[in-house]
């Protein structure tokens, strides 16, 4: 998604967008972008479940950095790693304001990109520029469509920057594989067509809780037949 630019004036409407579309919601989604964002949601999830950090998808952030009325930035994924949030708090959020340094900023940031939004996630000026700002550690960018949207010089799906001091965005440079090394998922992003992977340290990917508990399951069967039990018998 691109920045939200409003004519609301903060004074009169300051939240008005957590309960009103914006002209970019209004555009929709690609069937591309709805199938790699709710995959890695469901990723991310599961991977953190058990030191229980949240990741939030659609959040509205707001900052004084960001350059609008609204001092609102929506990533389409963020993840709020090792920022203690109960679990009723964090059904009831619906986006995380910053401004006056009231909450900290979530370290990862992850834009999935359609064909109308894709300039404003990938241009330095634009998003890039803009998370680092606010705070973020890492910024991803990926492109799930086919044909591709990101122009050709770009020559590939997945982009990726990292702040340091001065919150300017660097260039996460590939392995030889093309893969990007993230320091807070401690994982690798691969490229995969439609489908953006994450994998461990070994290369091991990364499931969600049905694909970790299906392989829980064959690894369990396995077992029975080594024994020479048949699973389909129990």
């Amino acid at each position: 998604m691109a920045l939200r630019k409003t004519d609301i004036s903060p004074s009169k409407l300051e939240y008005y967008y957590d309960t009103h579309p914006t002209h970019e919601d209004l555009m929709g989604d690609s069937l591309p972008q709805v199938t790699l964002f709710t995959y890695l949601l469901e990723v991310l999830k599961w991977l953190y479940h058990k030191e229980g950090w949240m990741v939030a998808g659609n959040f509205n952030h707001y900052h004084e950095e960001i350059e609008n009325s609204e001092n609102l930035i929506v990533p389409d994924i963020a993840l709020f790693k090792g920022i203690e949030i109960a679990a009723d708090e964090q059904l009831r959020l619906s986006s995380w304001d910053m401004r006056g340094g009231k909450r900290q900023c979530p370290p990862l940031v992850l834009e999935v990109s359609s064909g109308s939004t894709y300039s404003g996630d990938i241009n330095p000026d634009k998003k890039p520029r803009s998370y680092g700002l606010i705070g973020v550690k890492e910024y991803f960018s990926y492109d799930p469509n086919e044909p591709q949207v990101y122009p050709k010089r770009v020559g590939k799906r997945l982009l990726g920057w990292r702040y340091g001091a001065s919150k300017q965005p660097e260039t996460i440079l590939p392995d030889e594989r093309g893969w990007l090394w993230s320091e807070e998922l401690e994982s690798w992003l691969g490229e995969d067509g439609a489908y953006l992977r994450l994998y461990d340290r070994n290369g091991e990917m990364r499931p969600t809780e049905a694909e970790a508990e299906q392989a829980a399951k064959e690894a369990a069967w396995a077992k029975l037949r080594e024994l020479g039990i048949d699973p389909e018998q129990l």
